[in-house]
C-alpha cells in the first residue's frame, strides 16, 4: 500500500477434482429456508448411489460434512445455528453427478 490508492484482496473459492468426471446436476438438491439462521433442510434425490455433502464457508473450508447409504429421496435437517452469519457453498455428490447450492446464514 503506498498511500494513493487502498490494497484490494479478493477470495475466490476453487474445488479441483483429479481423476473424475461429474456431471452438474442441481436439480438434485433444494435447500429452505434460504435464507436460514438456525435450522436448514435438505432433500435430495438419488440413484442408488451414496451421497457425500460438504458445506464450505467463504474461505473454502469446509464447516459440515454429511456420508450417507441412501436411494432415492432423503430429507434431513442441517444445525447452523452455530455458523458465522454469511454465503456458504452446499456440495452433493451422488455417484458421477454433482450439485451445487448457495446458503445464506443471517
Amino acid at each position: 500500500d503506498d498511500g494513493l490508492f487502498p490494497t484490494v484482496t479478493q477470495e475466490y473459492y476453487i474445488h479441483v477434482m483429479t481423476n473424475s468426471i461429474f456431471e452438474v446436476d442441481n436439480s438434485l438438491l433444494s435447500l429452505y429456508p434460504n435464507p436460514a439462521n438456525e435450522m436448514v433442510y435438505v432433500d435430495y434425490n438419488t440413484q442408488g448411489d451414496d451421497i457425500s455433502m460438504n458445506i464450505y464457508n467463504m474461505l473454502g473450508e469446509i464447516v459440515y460434512t454429511l456420508n450417507a447409504e441412501t436411494s432415492g429421496r432423503y430429507h434431513t435437517s442441517i444445525d447452523i445455528s452455530e455458523f458465522s452469519t454469511g454465503i456458504y457453498t452446499v456440495e452433493l455428490m451422488s455417484g458421477e453427478k454433482i450439485s451445487f447450492k448457495k446458503l445464506i446464514v443471517e
